[in-house]
């Protein structure tokens, strides 16, 4: 009998040591910080971005210099949501910007940012859930931020109806606009880009463990799944390829082929599942968000010519 009850000791020490450690991970990996640490280029580090830290921070300061109006919704669970939207002279389109974990659109986009403003673009930078100025404690990894997606497209089919709208998103950001597919997005948005977008969540949060932990993730991941439900009140194995098989708008994937932090190959699945015209441009040496600095002539040019080839159809 005292083996049983040593057994069974041990087996409660061992999910409470599992659910500590889920727990821990969640934090780091889900939980809002101070947003100071991720605004701008100052927190690059040793991201595959240092090398083009000089750039990034000359867009950054461009794009903070262009006048513009804060914009603030409510999302469908009361969060408090913000962007910046900003008018050039004559804009033919409105392209929605939508970035990654932990960062910013002035980060994340970057180059682009000028890029799109000088090629006659209105931009909307939203600041996601439990980042910059949006409410919210924890970021659920495009699954609520694919549903936030969709209410910034109805607000600006409002404040812009004559412009035609695309959704553009990198890392976390291009999974909320994958996740965005099927939903009731506005009748004017014509397209949408996804660089570098993961799968799932729990797929990426999985790879993520096995990447830093250098362990398998098979016995965490339940724990961390669990946790995920009860705390931030979604599913993490929810799947964009199920979202995209119903997408009725174009979508452009672009995923660098040595990204260490998403595997390209999720990109390569995305566009399988696509239902929707699709293009898929795999950038060669491309690392995480950095795929307009590695091929940056390609990059842009494809991205110019998805615009006007959605706005045509």
């Amino acid at each position: 009998m005292i083996w049983f009850e040593i057994l069974v000791l041990i087996a409660l020490l061992l999910f409470l040591v599992g659910l500590l450690t889920a727990y821990i991970f969640l934090r780091v990996a889900a939980r809002r910080l101070n947003p100071q640490r991720y605004i701008g280029a100052s927190v690059l580090g040793p991201s595959p971005r240092a090398k083009y830290r000089e750039e990034i921070a000359a867009s950054t300061d461009f794009a903070r210099s262009l006048p513009s109006e804060r914009l603030t919704i409510s999302a469908e669970d009361g969060i408090s949501l913000s962007a910046r939207l900003i008018l050039p002279e004559n804009p033919k389109r409105c392209v929605l910007l939508f970035h990654g974990f932990r960062s910013s659109p002035e980060r994340d986009f970057n180059i682009m940012i000028p890029f799109l403003y000088e090629n006659d673009c209105a931009l909307l930078l939203v600041d996601a859930r439990a980042h910059g100025q949006s409410g919210g404690i924890y970021m659920t990894y495009g699954v609520m931020e694919g549903r936030d997606c969709v209410l910034w497209t109805k607000e600006l089919q409002k404040r812009l109806p004559a412009l035609p709208l695309f959704i553009y998103g990198t890392s976390m950001g291009a999974s909320a606009v994958m996740f965005a597919a099927d939903k009731e997005l506005s009748p004017t948005v014509k397209g949408a880009i996804a660089d570098c977008g993961f799968t799932s969540p729990h797929a990426i949060l999985a790879f993520s463990w096995k990447r830093k932990m250098k362990s398998s993730p098979v016995t965490i991941m339940p724990f961390i799944s669990v946790l995920i439900r009860l705390v931030c009140g979604y599913n993490p194995k929810v799947c964009v390829k199920d979202s995209l098989k119903n997408a009725s708008i174009p979508y452009l994937f672009i995923h660098g082929t040595e990204d260490k932090t998403v595997p390209y190959r999720m990109s390569v699945e995305n566009s399988a599942a696509c239902r929707s015209a699709h293009k898929l441009l795999l950038i060669e040496g491309g690392e995480h968000c950095t795929n307009c600095f590695a091929a940056r002539n390609e990059y842009c040019a494809k991205i110019l010519r998805f615009f006007s080839e959605a706005e045509s159809q």
